[in-house]
This record gives structure tokens, sequence and C-alpha cells, in this order.
């Protein structure tokens, strides 16, 4: 059997896409996207090779950071580059891809970072009002000390 299932971040929305022709004489879509896995201890950037339909639903619905789940196979591509040197290369053939994170899960996310901000911005503020306060009580303290000498 040779079947790969990955789950990974999409990289960027810049695909390298490229039409051919099937054996069948009808016009096909080869589209490649790199995905990034986490993996401890260093995240993996890998390449994923999809045709046809999927190739459409990537470029059309696929955007930077999100979480895909790509069911496919590994494919020993051989090839000889322009030196006529022969280059053996593994590649990762996606024949099905999902979207793991939803419209109201991104919405979710946005705000969550929204309100992350405001936070940090309150609190920032807050920080800033108790060491005014803060120095304001040590002036009347250092008052009280002197005077008190």
């Amino acid at each position: 059997m040779n079947q790969v299932n990955l789950i990974g971040r999409l990289v960027s929305e810049e695909f390298y896409e490229r039409d051919y022709e099937k054996p069948n004489k009808k016009n096909g879509k080869l589209l490649k996207f790199k995905i990034a896995t986490l993996r401890t201890p260093r995240t993996e950037f890998l390449e994923i090779t999809v045709f046809d339909n999927v190739a459409e639903f990537i470029k059309n619905f696929g955007h930077k950071g999100e979480l895909l789940e790509i069911t496919g196979s590994l494919q020993n591509n051989v090839y000889k580059n322009k030196e006529d040197k022969t280059i053996s290369k593994l590649e990762v053939v996606g024949k099905t891809v999902g979207f793991l994170t939803n419209k109201a899960k991104k919405e979710e996310e946005k705000s969550y970072e929204e309100l992350e901000a405001e936070y940090q911005k309150d609190l920032t503020e807050f920080e800033r009002d108790v060491l005014l306060t803060l120095v304001e009580d040590d002036e009347e303290w250092n008052d009280m000390t002197i005077s008190n000498m």
C-alpha cells in the first residue's frame, strides 16, 4: 500500500501551475504548493502536487495559513536536468485535500486576535496608570519620610 496522510498549513498563495494534455487527449491541470507540518524540533516544508479538480479547488479556495488535510501517495519522479544528469525526486501526490478550518473558526480566531490586541492595549494603559500611581505614592512616601526626620 502506498498512502500518505498529512496535516499542515498552506505556506503561501503562490502556486506552480501548468496545463498538460492527458493520455485521452483532454486538458488537465497540475498545481504544486507547499505545506508546513509541525514536527519537533523543527517544522517540515513539503511540496504537494495535485491535479485537475483538486488543483482548481486549492487555487480558488486555498489561503495562506489554512490548515489542510491531504491524502495521497508517494511517487518517484525521475528526469534528466539541463546538464544531462539523472535526477530522482520523491513527491507527494495529493488525491484528496480538505480544509480543517472553516469560516466560523477563522472569524473566531480573528476575533480572538482582536481581543488579545485590545487586552494588550488595556494592559499597557493599566500598567502605565499603576506606575504613575506608584511614582506618586513613592514621592508622597519620600515627602513623609523627609518631614519626619
